[in-house]
């Protein structure tokens, strides 16, 4: 019941950016997802207005693939400035801007090209006993012939199962990959530098005690 007033409400323009992701030669790659994530300031509010576009459950409206020739073009974002990052199969973001400034009405031009390099990366894809998707967060231990463990990363599931990890170590490994609420599966590869190492479909089994790992969002090591 309570009532106010001289309340002021200011409404937020919103352009576009585009760019491009290149090797190390300028060819153009494909496939690599460019997004964008943080605080987009409004200085004319006097203030800064919080923007999560990486949360679970995002449509994935402020972020797109580049095409054939590396291109890419992301419309419709709120003015402010963003942080840029890259995500693709086998590639890792060697250089290129960090921040991009979007301006109400207008098509924003990347100032520098965003330069990748090859690198090894795991991919592998889960469902359940019925064949359905598992999503979730995932905990990969890579362990040599003596059972050592190299090196623990995470990682999250896409929504059709799919789980990829660039940058894992190099050679053959014990790799024992655990999704929360499902038992651990444990698959040998062998993963080459600058090369991505597909290991197929896993299916999983349920852990009734709800076992496994214990996945903290942003914690990936990918």
């Amino acid at each position: 019941g309570e009532h106010k007033q001289g309340v002021s409400l200011a409404l937020r323009g919103a352009g576009g950016v585009s760019g491009r992701v290149v090797d190390a030669t300028g060819r153009g790659v494909a496939g690599v997802t460019v997004s964008l994530s943080g605080r987009g300031e409004m200085p004319d509010l006097g203030g800064e207005g919080e923007i999560m576009l990486e949360m679970p459950g995002s449509d994935g409206r402020y972020r797109a693939v580049t095409d054939g020739t590396g291109q890419f073009v992301i419309n419709d974002v709120p003015e402010g400035r963003y942080r840029a990052r890259l995500r693709g199969t086998g590639w890792r973001q060697v250089s290129g801007p960090t921040e991009l400034d979007i301006k109400a009405g207008h098509q924003t031009t990347a100032p520098a090209d965003f330069v990748v390099s090859a690198t090894a990366a795991l991919v592998a894809r889960f469902a359940d006993g019925a064949g359905a998707a598992i999503s979730g967060g995932a905990t990969v231990v890579f362990r040599d012939s003596s059972g050592r463990s190299i090196r623990r990363m995470h990682g999250t599931l896409g929504a059709d199962g799919t789980l990829t990890l660039n940058d894992p170590p190099v050679g053959t490994f014990d790799v024992e990959i655990t999704v929360w609420g499902y038992k651990p599966t444990t698959i040998q590869a062998a993963i080459q530098e600058g090369l991505p190492t597909d290991v197929g479909l896993q299916t999983l089994t349920p852990d009734d005690g709800k076992g496994g790992a214990i996945f903290l969002p942003g914690d990936e090591d990918d």
